[in-house]
């Protein structure tokens, strides 16, 4: 049964138990807003639309870290399918420990008018613990970007360059601690 139509397209969900063996399980948070969109063609792409990319999105679970690399492997090798870029946020985590492999996918489908037109779709491949804390922290993320521009109003502070400091700089503490942590599990 149809769960959205898309530009005269009808896209189905996942059936229970038909999964590939590549994938342990899918989520579909469905296309992004139009405020999403529009606020990240302001703030992050300078008006740009033709920058934005993860309108349609998917997210692909996995119980271990080690398979995202084996569902990667997989999307690579979908026939008419184009890696357009790929992000391994793994190898550099937010403080907040946050990581996904993030992928852009061309991809083909065939309009109603018959026509062969391709379109972007962002994949995120996650370990399914990494996802249960992003999903946790993502409201205390939301509130402080929607606050954070309010506080630097009028001060001559860019709400957008105030926040890549306070990452860097919780990213420095958090090292230190882990530093700090593992001299004391290794001290002899």
């Amino acid at each position: 049964e149809p769960f959205q139509i898309v530009h005269g397209v009808s896209m189905y969900k996942p059936v229970s138990g038909k999964q590939s063996e590549w994938v342990d399980d899918a989520v579909d948070p469905g296309l992004k807003s139009k405020e999403s969109v529009e606020r990240k063609v302001k703030d992050e792409y300078g008006g740009d639309c033709g920058a934005v990319k993860d309108v349609v999105r998917i997210t692909l679970t996995y119980e271990k870290v080690g398979d995202l690399n084996r569902g990667l492997k997989a999307l690579q090798n979908v026939p008419d399918w184009k890696l357009v870029s790929c992000k391994n946020k793994y190898a550099s985590r937010t403080p907040l420990g946050y990581a996904d492999i993030c992928t852009i996918f061309e991809i083909p489908f065939m309009s109603n008018d018959g026509d062969t037109r391709k379109f972007l779709c962002e994949v995120q491949l996650h370990a399914k613990s990494v996802l249960a804390a992003k999903d946790e922290a993502h409201t205390y993320y939301e509130k402080i970007r929607e606050l954070l521009p309010r506080i630097c109003e009028n001060t001559g502070v860019d709400s957008g360059v105030l926040q890549k400091f306070m990452i860097k700089v919780f990213t420095r503490v958090i090292r230190v601690v882990i530093d700090s942590s593992l001299l004391f599990f290794f001290k002899v």
